[in-house]
């Protein structure tokens, strides 16, 4: 189901303590951003299977969140080939133990649910990626009746089950009542990103072909930044090469590009950011190998970004940028060097970037774009060093005036 083990092979390649090889990018202190310190303050459990989990806000008052290799649904056992899927009543599904579904203990299933012997559940399909609509107030999202709960679509983009395809969320974002995604394609390491999009709030889909995000691009996995002041002239994507690279953990470096909001799925449209002009303005280019590295800004995964109107601030959000001591990130019942994420701010969308405080990590995950007028800061958070389902972790920011 998930990328096990990676946070391993993170602590082998790093050499832990956090030491990074030579020629990574460097990330930027901040002593006086709008943001002077950062606390954790734990996380709340929403026990539906998947991992990733990036976040855009709903014209209907609805959460919608993309999720990777799980179901989408609480209390059931997912696996593939439930072709005659859905049932008239979830009492009609056959029920079985973990072990009878997956031949032994499953670690991903049993770090959320009970699997004490004899306890069986109902069988329910497993996807790649799909979409889940929630409501309620954070963290206290609320669950759904009916048989698929509140998935919206699972096999993302095509719907089908049958295609195959090792694909996976990067980011969505809503467009007045248009849906948006971008995807990459296989996970971990992709060799591509593309575009989705729904017009029926997340039910179908359509993939946008010919998209110029392919294996030597910065591109494959872009964060839509999330701004809640209502539309603007540009929609902002951060670009990362990989999703996760397991076999090499080291900071990636973060790209910037943008295209005009109506534009959004016209991948000619697109412009990369090429540096700073020598009057300190953005210089946009149409050519990805001009694209120039945001600097102070890295992360080893796939991260997300928004504008949070408390802070008067854009943000990057990572769950996982090295190692810090347990009692420096507010880490309870931990101790020594432990997984590490961090938080960065900017006064624009291309920097000065600088990173603001860091908080336990070791999984990925995205900033939820919901209740940002405060001093609060929502995310989520699946896998590895907290359970393999949905997460909604919340961090205090103290703030200068």
């Amino acid at each position: 189901m998930s990328l096990a083990g990676w946070l391993v092979a993170a602590l082998v390649l790093a050499g832990m303590a956090g030491r990074l090889s030579g020629g990574e990018p460097a990330i930027a202190e901040c002593s006086d951003c709008r943001i002077s310190s950062i606390a954790f303050s734990g996380f709340h459990p929403v026990p539906i299977l998947g991992d990733l989990w990036p976040a855009t806000a709903g014209p209907d008052g609805r959460l919608y969140l993309a999720f990777g290799d799980g179901s989408g649904l609480s209390d059931c056992l997912p696996v593939e080939g439930l072709d005659w899927w859905p049932p008239e009543r979830m009492s009609d599904v056959p029920r079985l133990s973990v072990e009878e579904a997956y031949g032994g203990e499953n670690e991903d299933f049993c770090g959320v649910f009970d699997c004490s012997a004899g306890r069986r559940y109902p069988l329910c399909p497993y996807t790649r990626a799909g979409v889940v609509a929630l409501k309620g107030p954070l963290p206290d999202l609320r669950s759904c009746r009916g048989v698929d709960q509140c998935l919206r679509s699972r096999h993302l983009p095509t719907g089908r089950e049958a295609d195959g395809r090792d694909v996976k969320p990067s980011s969505l974002l809503f467009l007045r009542d248009r849906l948006v995604m971008h995807l990459h394609e296989p996970s971990a390491r992709p060799r591509r990103g593309f575009l989705a999009v729904s017009d029926d709030r997340g039910r179908n889909w359509r993939e946008i072909g010919a998209s110029p995000w392919g294996r030597h691009s910065p591109f494959r996995v872009i964060a839509l930044l999330q701004d809640a002041r209502g539309p603007g002239e540009y929609v902002y994507g951060y670009g990362l090469r990989n999703e996760i690279d397991v076999d090499n953990m080291h900071l990636q470096e973060v790209f910037l590009a943008r295209v005009p909001r109506e534009k959004v799925l016209d991948y000619g449209a697109w412009r990369y950011f090429a540096g700073l002009d020598a009057g300190g303005r953005p210089v946009w280019t149409t050519e990805q190998s001009r694209a120039r590295a945001l600097e102070g800004l890295a992360t080893m995964i796939q991260g997300s970004a928004m504008y949070h109107r408390g802070a008067g601030r854009y943000l990057f959000f990572s769950g996982f940028t090295g190692f810090a001591p347990a009692g420096t990130l507010g880490a309870r019942g931990r101790v020594g060097i432990v997984e590490a994420g961090s938080l960065f701010e900017a006064p624009e969308p291309w920097g000065p970037w600088a990173r603001v405080g860091q908080f336990p990590g070791g999984y990925i995950g995205a900033m939820i774009p919901a209740d940002d007028t405060g001093t609060r800061l929502w995310f989520t958070a699946a896998g590895n060093t907290v359970s393999y389902s949905l997460n909604i972790g919340r961090i205090d920011l103290a703030l200068r005036r």
